[in-house]
């Protein structure tokens, strides 16, 4: 009789440990954790300490202590992501947010600005892209590449390393940065340095970049950054910053509007973007 308690005792609390750690990667669940939270989403992957959840657009970590139990979702509890968040990019300066793997979109920027941009992996994204203001006067365009780390540190903080490469006929410049975001993909901060070089000599003087994002609806949103321009010697104009407004729509469009001026605000010019998901 003692041995089949213990049996019975084992195999519940084998049930018990599987209901809480046990995912199936792709598959749809729902977890409720210890404060009662429910949380529905799809299993990036586990391992002993943690579970990665995808929970719209947003890559969610979650410690597996925190866990009483989960279940595959129900339709009812799977709600469609209509729209992206697109947090990689503010309107001139990157984050240390990444493009989710797999993801790919196409950005214009008041017509003539076109970026791709690629999530290759969890951590390593690329945007490359090209201007064709120039292509329209006939000249040849000037292409950009940034490649993008991320690396996550606990929930809400990340850090980031970089180099845009800026590519005319036989010029060539490159700002090298390094960032650090804190928040989640709706509400964020950033603030990063970078050196900017031809090939052959680097600018003295560091650039200092900011910029942030906070939600004002589900499907409105404000952002814009700052970037410092040392090589301007000008009390009244030693920096650029943006401001915008974004609107999600269905299927992944994003519209921004919005301006760009500089330190001593004696102007700005409007600004218009849209964005468009590919994959």
């Amino acid at each position: 009789m003692k041995k089949i308690i213990v049996l019975l005792i084992a195999v519940v609390w084998s049930v018990i440990l599987m209901g809480q750690s046990d995912f199936v990667e792709d598959q749809i669940v729902t977890i409720t954790l210890s404060n009662k939270e429910k949380i529905t989403g799809k299993v990036l992957r586990q391992d002993n300490t943690y579970l990665y959840l995808m929970v719209g657009s947003e890559k969610l970590t979650i410690p597996k202590k925190n866990i009483l139990y989960h279940s595959i979702a129900t339709q009812g509890e799977i709600k469609k992501d209509d729209y992206r968040l697109y947090a990689d990019q503010y309107f001139l300066t990157p984050s240390a947010i990444p493009v989710n793997k797999g993801e790919v979109y196409y950005r214009n920027i008041d017509l003539v600005g076109h970026l791709f941009s690629f999530g290759l992996t969890d951590q390593f994204s690329i945007n490359a892209g090209f201007e064709s203001y120039s292509i329209f006067v006939g000249e040849t365009p000037v292409f950009i590449v940034t490649p993008k780390l991320n690396i996550p540190f606990k929930d809400t903080w990340r850090f980031g390393v970089g180099a845009s490469s800026f590519i005319h006929e036989d010029d060539f410049g490159a700002f090298v940065f390094g960032n650090t975001t804190w928040g989640n993909k709706k509400n964020n901060f950033t603030i990063g340095l970078g050196i900017a070089t031809d090939g052959e000599e680097v600018v003295d003087e560091p650039a200092f970049f900011a910029g942030y994002a906070f939600a004002l609806s589900s499907r409105v949103s404000f952002y814009g950054d700052f970037i410092s321009v040392p090589v301007f010697d000008d009390d009244d104009f030693d920096g650029i910053a943006t401001f915008n407004i974004r609107v999600h729509f269905k299927g992944g469009i994003a519209f921004d509007i919005g301006a760009i001026t500089n330190t001593g605000f004696d102007g700005a010019i409007p600004s218009l973007a849209v964005t468009l998901p590919i994959k």
